[in-house]
This record gives C-alpha cells, structure tokens and sequence, in this order.
C-alpha cells in the first residue's frame, strides 16, 4: 500500500494517486482566464494522454499496476478534454485590443 493513499492495495492507491495528480495539474489550470485556461487544460490532457500512450507503446503495461495507472492516466485525460471543450464553446472570452 502506498503512504500516500492508505486502505487500498498497492495496485488500487496507484490509480488513485494517477488520477489524483491529473486533478490536481487540471486545478492548476482552471486558475488561467481565457484561452489561456483552454490552452492550459488542453496541454495537461495532452501530457496525461501522451503519458498513456508511452507507456502503451513501451511495453510497460504488463504490471498491474503500471497498467492500472496508465487507465488512470486515460481517465482523466478524457475527463480534461470534456471540459476543455466546455471551456473553449462556452466561457472563453475573445479579448480585443480597443484605441482611445
């Protein structure tokens, strides 16, 4: 078991933990304003995903608990980009330059 999430197997706390540091890179990114916020969430699910991918490819995902934070990792890059289209549709405000 991991120290950091007590109660669960070893195997469980690592996709926890996975998904608890893709939560908080998203929280991180939702201080932005604008499309900067956009540009933010989209880059931590592409890094989240990215990550996934890798460890895909490589070959990693044989143990169980390298495979059980890869899903981690997928999760929570789909969840970002759910909510980097919210973003990007519905709160991004274009900003313009105005003279005088």
């Amino acid at each position: 078991m991991l120290p950091l999430h007590s109660g669960h197997p070893g195997t469980e706390s690592v996709l926890i933990v996975a998904l608890a540091l893709v939560v908080v890179a998203a929280a991180i990114a939702l201080t932005r304003d604008g499309w900067s916020r956009v540009g933010a969430l989209a880059g931590v699910a592409l890094l989240s995903a990215g990550t996934r991918g890798l460890i895909g490819s490589l070959g990693f995902g044989g143990a169980e608990w390298v495979h059980l934070a890869a899903h981690g990792l997928e999760i929570g890059a789909i969840a970002l980009t759910a909510i980097t289209v919210y973003y990007a549709l519905f709160d991004a405000r274009i900003a313009t330059a105005v003279d005088g």
